[in-house]
């Protein structure tokens, strides 16, 4: 499985100046469809080259143009790691792929942007969750889906208490030092020392621990993801106290894990942070229910998609089993919508999920008897 981390979101949300080649299928874990898999592939190759040699290049070109693909499609390593779903992303002779842990409906679509929707779930805040581990000895944040977990790379993150302190042979008794808290932009006088070894080295670790988190303050500013605290247990009320990030789950996990593997780790975690991302979502369609008949909703797509593009979304509902084709303009005005997709035509519930991810609203894909309205599309209004 490759990881879609939300920085490729976003990447393929600000690609909109086409043709953007999206090519999505369901895939075979394993067994003998590798070659079934392999040419889906191919026939869906053949009917983004159709679409791009009728309304964007030359055939020649559009051959050209999906030969990255092609050779995707023959390529048995690839094939030998397969997961649940594919999707494929081709622009300019660029191409990006992700085996995914989820089906994906089989389609292939030429636009001026990509689609993504399918993808906001494995990759957007409202179901993504970080995980904190720490130890005296070494410390280390993951970002994780209910489908992966993976660790983050940040350099300079303190890894051991007594080296990012400077305390072996110090002085034990008396240290003074001025913490930077990033969430809260001041410092902070910390002494400790006078109340014997053991007071001290609690000091001790809430300094590291404060260190830690102003290390870390550039990566969670703009975070919203919930995040589990995990170490031993008389660590953790101190940590707890020093971490500023506002979004910690009161749930911890507690225990050494120095040594254990990611999908460990990710095992413990997931049902931790479960029934926090769902109650989550509750409290946002029951927030769209309180607000319904006021001016601050809507379920309208023409109003909806403008204020979308305007950025006028705090939360956005969309079906994710559904498609409304059509055409607006960079404004949100919709001009045409079809039943079937139509040369040039968007889904236009992508196009509202992407605009609202890039403004910095909040999306929540559902299935059909989970969205808040018997409509596609529900949103929750900033103003």
């Amino acid at each position: 499985m490759d990881v879609l981390r939300i920085s490729d979101l976003i990447g393929l949300m600000k690609s909109n100046q086409g043709p953007c080649v999206t090519i999505m299928l369901p895939t075979n874990v394993s067994g003998p469809d590798q070659e079934q898999d392999s040419l889906r592939l191919r026939n869906l190759a053949d009917q983004a080259q159709e679409s791009l040699a009728k309304d964007w290049l030359r055939a020649s070109q559009a051959r050209d143009w999906l030969l990255p693909v092609r050779q995707c499609s023959q390529d048995h390593d690839f094939w030998c790691k397969r997961s649940l779903g594919l999707a494929l992303f081709l622009r300019s002779g660029l191409l990006q792929r992700f085996r995914l842990p989820i089906p994906l409906e089989e389609l292939a679509l030429v636009n001026h942007r990509f689609y993504i929707k399918p993808l906001i779930r494995l990759a957007a805040g409202n179901h993504r969750f970080l995980v904190l581990t720490v130890s005296q000895h070494h410390v280390a944040l993951y970002q994780a889906t209910q489908f992966h977990i993976e660790r983050l790379n940040l350099p300079g993150l303190a890894q051991h208490i007594g080296p990012t302190l400077n305390i072996q042979g110090a002085d034990r008794g008396q240290q003074r030092h001025l913490a930077h808290r990033w969430g809260r932009g001041k410092q902070t006088s910390v002494f400790h020392g006078q109340g014997g070894v053991k007071d001290t080295h609690k000091s001790e670790l809430a300094l590291f621990f404060q260190q830690i988190d102003e290390h870390l303050g550039p990566t969670l500013r703009y975070q919203h993801a919930p995040l589990v605290l995990a170490g031993v247990d008389y660590l953790l009320p101190i940590l707890r106290k020093a971490i500023s990030y506002p979004n910690v789950i009161d749930a911890s996990l507690i225990g050494n894990w120095d040594h254990a593997s990611e999908s460990q780790l990710h095992g413990k975690a997931w049902p931790l942070v479960q029934p926090y991302l769902l109650s989550k979502q509750s409290r946002a369609i029951e927030k769209f229910h309180d607000l319904s008949g006021t001016e601050l909703t809507s379920w309208d797509l023409q109003t909806s998609m403008k204020a979308a593009c305007d950025g006028r979304i705090d939360t956005l509902f969309v079906d994710t089993t559904k498609h409304h084709w059509g055409r607006c303009d960079s404004y949100g005005q919709v001009h045409l919508t079809h039943m079937d997709p139509q040369p040039g035509d968007d889904d236009l519930l992508d196009h509202a999920a992407a605009e609202t991810l890039l403004h910095g609203g909040q999306v929540y894909t559902l299935e059909s008897a989970m969205m808040p309205t018997q409509e596609p599309i529900a949103a929750i209004l900033r103003y």
